[in-house]
């Protein structure tokens, strides 16, 4: 298992812990806030994963294209809670934002520091 997949686990638990909290659809925003932006984070990782194992020359390609894609989810899922009634009854989106930000960031950190060290040849786990 790797060092991304422990630390997006370990995540995953603090986001529950917080979530645990708060009441109602703040709640609901935290986790579906850390599970979106680590689902979104850990597909762009393995995306540029994939690009330096095979194509190496693209890898900083890969990288904004998976910025532009967390980017793009971001704007996407905060606008239909906002403006969606119904779905920003179920979840905050606030509390949603800063989730999200939170596993992005903390997902796109060790996963560059696997993929800088998959470019160097040394064992990424």
């Amino acid at each position: 298992m790797s060092r991304t997949s422990i630390v997006s686990l370990l995540g995953l638990g603090a986001a529950v812990l917080v979530a645990s909290r708060f009441e109602g659809a703040l709640s609901v925003g935290v986790v579906a806030g850390y599970l979106c932006g680590a689902s979104i984070a850990l597909t762009s990782g393995l995306w540029v994963a994939h690009s330096v194992q095979h194509r190496p020359d693209r890898a900083m390609r890969s990288l904004l294209e998976g910025f532009l894609v967390k980017l793009g989810v971001l704007v996407v899922a905060t606008v239909c809670m906002r403006y969606i009634p119904a779905v920003g009854a179920v979840a905050d989106y606030r509390s949603f934002l800063s989730a999200y930000a939170g596993a992005a960031v903390l997902i796109l950190l060790m996963s560059t520091l696997e993929n800088s060290r998959r470019l160097r040849g040394e064992s990424a786990a």
